[in-house]
């Protein structure tokens, strides 16, 4: 499994109607890590990814 692309992680937030802080804090981190990997200018870790699908959205490798 690839790191999700920023795009992808936006869509995924904005399809879950959450605001920064509350999209990162189901993974225990803060609003501007989520904010960074939005940007590109941190990528976020596969296993992170998947871990936020299931405990968001209820799915798992991505939503897929």
């Amino acid at each position: 499994m690839k790191a999700p692309t920023p795009i992808v992680i936006r869509k995924a937030r904005v399809h879950a109607d959450l605001n920064y802080a509350q999209a990162a804090a189901p993974l225990y981190y803060g609003y501007r890590a989520w904010m960074q990997w939005e940007a590109g200018t941190r990528t976020m870790h596969p296993a992170l990814w998947e871990l936020w699908n299931l405990k968001v959205l209820g799915k798992g490798r991505g939503g897929k």
